[in-house]
């Protein structure tokens, strides 16, 4: 008996927070919806059964207690996801802007990471490269797209990795390199001793 009615809490609790649910996560609910049914219904025929015959069913009903609790923990992670969906927030990039190849890759790459980071516990491969797919224009964006290895993930044609971002950033920082300081530097001095000859 107490088996019983420990089943009708968890079913009759299961089925109120189904029928509560609302969400982007609606995709997880025709099965859980359609359990809660086969349950409802149960519950209907054990209610019509006698002591003796309830006794003969508690170890089925302990095992549907079981299959209730775990449908429970499901609901619940289901809850917890559409609540982090719900506080989620999004990079806006005003930071980085748009790349098109006129700064070193390596200073605009660090500015990315800069606008992930706080949105992201951890930065995957997937959205790194799709952030790459939107924000590659004009010159950088020419370049990504006569790169096959890197542009299949763009197009979502394959699954990136770790690996991957590594060799993306090894690619384009050498395609987009700093400029070199020291060759500025000597024409400067070159143009200084130029115009004091120009002087005496």
């Amino acid at each position: 008996i107490c088996s019983f009615q420990k089943l009708e809490e968890l079913v009759s609790y299961l089925s109120f927070a189904v029928k509560r649910f609302s969400g982007d996560l609606r995709r997880e609910l025709p099965s859980l919806c359609f359990e809660c049914t086969i349950f409802e219904t149960g519950l209907v025929r054990l209610r019509k059964l006698s002591f003796a015959e309830h006794c003969q069913v508690s170890l089925n009903i302990k095992w549907i207690i079981k299959v209730i609790e775990e449908l429970i923990l499901k609901f619940e992670s289901l809850k917890l996801q559409e609540k982090d969906m719900a506080t989620k927030t999004y990079p806006t990039f005003h930071i980085c802007g748009k790349y098109d190849g006129s700064i070193p890759a390596i200073r605009w790459l660090n500015q990315l990471h800069g606008e992930l980071r706080p949105h992201y516990t951890l930065v995957t491969a997937d959205v790194f490269f799709e952030a790459i797919s939107m924000l590659f224009v004009g010159e950088a964006g020419e370049w990504l797209d006569s790169s096959p290895e890197f542009i299949e993930f763009i197009d979502k044609e394959k699954e990136p990795n770790a690996k991957d971002i590594e060799e993306f950033k090894q690619a384009v920082t050498k395609r987009f390199p700093r400029k070199k300081v020291e060759s500025d530097v000597g024409n400067v001095q070159e143009d200084i001793q130029n115009l004091q000859q120009e002087l005496n």
